[in-house]
C-alpha cells in the first residue's frame, strides 16, 4: 500500500542548521566505490581508502565515488574536510526524502534527484545525489540499483566515448540515466492503468477501489518527483558554470526536452487516472441506481395486492364475499391480474 512518508528527515527538531549529529550511521559505513579512468585506462576499486583517493591526479584522471547506503561519521567529515563540501550539503545529502533541488556553489555543482523504485509491485522512490566538482564526481544512494550498470560497463570500455570526455558528461550520463527511469516507471504505472480499466469494465470488487487509490497516489507522487526533475535540468541548461564544459550543455538541453516530455506524460496518466476514478465512481452510481430501480418497482407493484389483501383482512361482519364460495380464488385471481397489468404496463413504458 502506497503512503507518503512524512517523517523520513530523522534529524532532531529545533537543530541549527548543518547539524548531522542525528543523521550519520552510528554502527556501520556506506558501500564505497571509486572509478578512475582516462582515455587510456580505467580502474574500479572496492573498499577503497580515503587516502587512496586523496593521492590521485584529479588532472590526469576522472574520478567517480559512489557511495551505497547511509553514511558513517568517518564518511561524512571526509566529505566536509577533503572534500571541501558545505555542512548544509552534507545535510542535505543526508536527509532522506528530500526533495529535488539544485544548488551551484563556487567549487562545485550539488543536485538531489529521485530515482523511482518498484517494491513489492508498488512505485517508490530513493534519493540520489551528485556533487560534481573538477575532476571528480561523487554519487549518493541510499540501495543498489542496476540504473547505472550500462555507465559503468561503458567507462570499463576502452572503445566508450565517455572515456574521453570529463565529469561533466559522466555527470550527464547519470542525470540521463534517472531520465529513463522515469520512463520505465510511467510504462509501468501505465501498465497498472490498463488493468484497473479492464476491472471496471468487468467487475467491480472493493479491492478494485483500493486498488485504484494507490494507484493515483503513486501516479500524483510521480507527477510531483518529474515536475521536479524538469525544473532542476531547466535551471541546470540556462546557468553556466566553468565546471561544465560547452558539449555537455547541449547535451542537457536535449535531456530537458526528456524530462519535459516525462513530466507531460505523468500529467496525461494523472488525468487518466481521475477520469478513471470518475468513471468507477459513476458505475457504482448507476449500479445502485439499478438497485433502486429494481426495488421500487417491486414495492409498486405490492401495494395494490396488499392494499386489497388489507381491506379483505379487516374482518367486518357485513362482508358478503367472505361468505362467498368462490371469494378466494376471485380475490387472489383478481390480485394476479394486477400484477400482470403492471408488468406488461411497466414493460411498455421501458422501465425495466
Amino acid at each position: 500500500m502506497f503512503k507518503l512518508n512524512f517523517n523520513a528527515q530523522n534529524k532532531s527538531q529545533g537543530k541549527a542548521p548543518g547539524n548531522i549529529d542525528d543523521l550519520v550511521n552510528e554502527t556501520k559505513s556506506a558501500e564505497l566505490l571509486l572509478y578512475n579512468y582516462n582515455q587510456n585506462s580505467a580502474d574500479l576499486v572496492r573498499d577503497v581508502s580515503f587516502e587512496d583517493i586523496l593521492s590521485v591526479n584529479f588532472d590526469s584522471q576522472v574520478q567517480w565515488i559512489s557511495f551505497t547506503g547511509k553514511l558513517s561519521k568517518v564518511q561524512v567529515d571526509f566529505l566536509k574536510n577533503d572534500l571541501k563540501l558545505d555542512p548544509l550539503t552534507v545535510e542535505d545529502i543526508l536527509l532522506e526524502n528530500h526533495r529535488p533541488k539544485l544548488e551551484e556553489l563556487d567549487e562545485y555543482i550539488f543536485c538531489v534527484l529521485r530515482i523511482p523504485i518498484i517494491i513489492d509491485n508498488d512505485l517508490l522512490t530513493q534519493q540520489f545525489s551528485l556533487v560534481l566538482k573538477n575532476n571528480v564526481l561523487v554519487s549518493f544512494i541510499d540501495t543498489n540499483d542496476n540504473v547505472f550498470d550500462d555507465i559503468k560497463k561503458r567507462i570499463m570500455n576502452s572503445q566508450s566515448k565517455v572515456r574521453s570526455k570529463k565529469e561533466d558528461y559522466l555527470f550527464y550520463l547519470l542525470l540521463d540515466a534517472v531520465v529513463d527511469k522515469y520512463f520505465y516507471a510511467l510504462n509501468f504505472l501505465n501498465n497498472k492503468y490498463e488493468k484497473a480499466m479492464e476491472e471496471i469494465e468487468t467487475s467491480f470488487e472493493v479491492d478494485d477501489f483500493k486498488y485504484i487509490q494507490n494507484l493515483k497516489h503513486e501516479i500524483l507522487n510521480l507527477r510531483r518527483n518529474t515536475s521536479a526533475l524538469k525544473d532542476l535540468i531547466y535551471k541546470l541548461s540556462r546557468d553556466e558554470s566553468n565546471i561544465i564544459q560547452a558539449d555537455s550543455y547541449l547535451n542537457i538541453r536535449d535531456l530537458m526536452d526528456q524530462a519535459h516530455h516525462a513530466n507531460e506524460s505523468a500529467e496525461m496518466l494523472r488525468e487518466m487516472i481521475m477520469s478513471l476514478i470518475d468513471l468507477n465512481h459513476n458505475k457504482i452510481s448507476n449500479r445502485m441506481n439499478e438497485i433502486m430501480k429494481v426495488l421500487t418497482i417491486l414495492s409498486t407493484i405490492f401495494m395494490p395486492i396488499t392494499f386489497v389483501a388489507g381491506v379483505y383482512g379487516m374482518n367486518f361482519v357485513n362482508m358478503p364475499e367472505l361468505h362467498s364460495q368462490y371469494g378466494y380464488p376471485i380475490t387472489v385471481l383478481v390480485m394476479v391480474l394486477i400484477v400482470l397489468a403492471m408488468i406488461i404496463y411497466f414493460k411498455k413504458m421501458k422501465w425495466f
